[in-house]
């Protein structure tokens, strides 16, 4: 999947440290309860990785765009 992503989109840069970031976020688990994911997937029950992958790619779309939060 990576390997048709990277083909689709070349010239976008391709992140690997979510794994590390979110099992920091997780210790953070009242504020990421606080969050609504918009995460697409079906799931039979709630986890705090949807909120913590989103905290993490809207960081990430930051530092890449060169905004700030």
């Amino acid at each position: 999947m990576m390997q048709y992503v990277n083909a689709q989109s070349p010239d976008v840069p391709v992140l690997s440290d979510f794994t590390p970031f979110a099992e920091t976020a997780l210790e953070f688990a009242e504020p990421l309860r606080q969050m609504s994911p918009q995460v697409n997937i079906l799931r039979t029950d709630e986890t705090p990785w949807d909120a913590a992958f989103e905290l993490y790619s809207g960081l990430a779309f930051l530092k890449l765009t060169g905004r700030r939060p």
